[in-house]
């Protein structure tokens, strides 16, 4: 069953034989500014445009259960579940995005 999807090419579903779950999304927006010197006065802030937006968002992988254009930033992971015999069961992936432009 999807649950929901990013894009076309992500789909989280879940269903008896896999999952594929979005757990958590950041999402940060910023902005660019110019700041124009003034003789004896603060500087005078002047706003140039919108900054790209980012997201990041944590997905779970888990073995037991199987499998606008942005692009891919950094990532990380982390391994849950380790089995005794050194087999990965259960991780998260953290991926950071940003618009593509």
């Amino acid at each position: 069953m999807a649950i929901g999807n990013w894009g076309t090419d992500i789909v989280f579903r879940v269903s008896e034989r896999e999952a594929l779950l979005l757990q958590s999304l950041n999402r940060t927006v910023s902005a660019e500014w110019a700041a124009h010197s003034r003789i004896g006065l603060k500087n005078q802030s002047e706003f140039i445009r919108p900054g790209l937006q980012q997201v990041t968002f944590t997905m779970v992988l888990d073995a037991t259960l199987g499998r606008h254009r942005w692009k891919i930033n950094s990532t990380s992971e982390a391994w849950n579940t380790i089995l005794n015999g050194g087999e990965l069961l259960r991780a998260s992936v953290s991926v950071t995005m940003e618009e593509y432009l």
